[in-house]
């Protein structure tokens, strides 16, 4: 879980940098980092985990960490620069550039809380991608498996030929562990999106407006 969290935090920094100052930019800045942003885009975290862990004696977490967060931004910042680039001549923020606000106040102050439910996401999913790359690589044997984790005991089990044994107290405590964490962070993307979203709130304050009208008409 700490590898998941700490990996999903530098991705998400990460697409927050790389997807919204250039998009919000414009020009060759723009164009520079969307021509890397493309090139990340299809580089495999995973695989590379892989061949970094051929060179590498001991693949310790904080190199998984490195790893994923480093190569797992790319998606996320297409998304957030995509949106920022609809939000770039909005009227709040031609107004906000007529009262003499800078860039970096438009972006924190005016931009981002508009998209606070995305970042959000991106963190949320970002967070189990990390999970799973990083259990796929200690299942596979490829990382330190010294490290009590939920990919190691996935690989001592494997080792001990818990499944032919049908040992499932063996197996199934892990990856129900994973399966419901994963549940958790989808479950916690959908409530945080219904507070951050200004349109969900507008709905849900609507909805509570005409569940009251029929309920006084009743």
């Amino acid at each position: 879980m700490s590898i998941g969290l700490l990996a999903g935090f530098i991705s998400t920094v990460l697409s927050v940098l790389i997807g919204m100052y250039p998009g919000y930019r414009g020009g060759w800045l723009d164009r520079i980092f969307d021509t890397l942003t493309n090139v990340f885009l299809v580089i495999p975290g995973l695989p590379l985990i892989i061949v970094i862990s051929s060179y590498v004696h001991s693949t310790g977490p904080w190199v998984i960490v490195f790893v994923i967060g480093l190569t797992g931004w790319a998606g996320g910042a297409r998304v957030l620069r995509s949106q920022t680039l609809t939000y770039r001549n909005r009227d709040f923020i031609s107004a906000a550039k007529l009262g003499g606000a800078s860039e970096l106040r438009i972006l924190v102050w005016e931009i981002i809380p508009n998209m606070l439910s995305l970042i959000i996401s991106n963190f949320m999913f970002g967070t189990l991608g990390a999970i799973l790359a990083e259990a796929g690589l200690e299942f596979l044997g490829l990382g330190n498996v010294s490290v009590v984790s939920w990919g190691t005991m996935l690989y001592w089990s494997d080792s001990g030929g818990a499944l032919l044994m049908g040992a499932w107290w063996w197996l199934l405590p892990e990856g129900l562990a994973i399966a419901l964490f994963g549940m958790s962070l989808a479950l916690m993307n959908f409530g945080i999106d219904q507070l951050t979203n200004p349109r969900l709130r507008k709905d849900h304050g609507n909805l509570k407006k005409q569940t009251g009208k029929e309920g006084v008409s009743c």
